[in-house]
């Protein structure tokens, strides 16, 4: 089967797949040990029970002026010496 774009050209062929192991789970359990990682019926629990959010806890925790991460997102990282406390509106 081959596939084309709309003006006609045709599409490159899709490299192949890399190899499936005999044991695909055996390799993830094994991976996940190495790594410390233990996967029960508890993981995917969330750990929030619905309670409110709070803006001013979460504008603390994730804005770059109150982690220290300020210039972060701009690819240099730069850090803050106080921690404004940032107005809610």
């Amino acid at each position: 089967m081959a596939g084309s774009r709309p003006d006609g050209r045709r599409l490159s062929e899709s490299p192949a797949l890399p190899p499936v192991p005999a044991d695909p789970v055996g390799m993830l359990r094994a991976q996940n040990d190495a790594n410390g990682i233990h996967i029960d019926a508890q993981t995917s629990k969330p750990g929030w029970l619905g309670e409110r959010l709070s803006l001013g806890y979460a504008i603390d925790v994730l804005h770059p002026l109150a982690t220290g991460e300020i210039g972060h997102a701009y690819g240099r990282a730069a850090t803050v010496t106080s921690r404004p406390r940032l107005p809610l509106r």
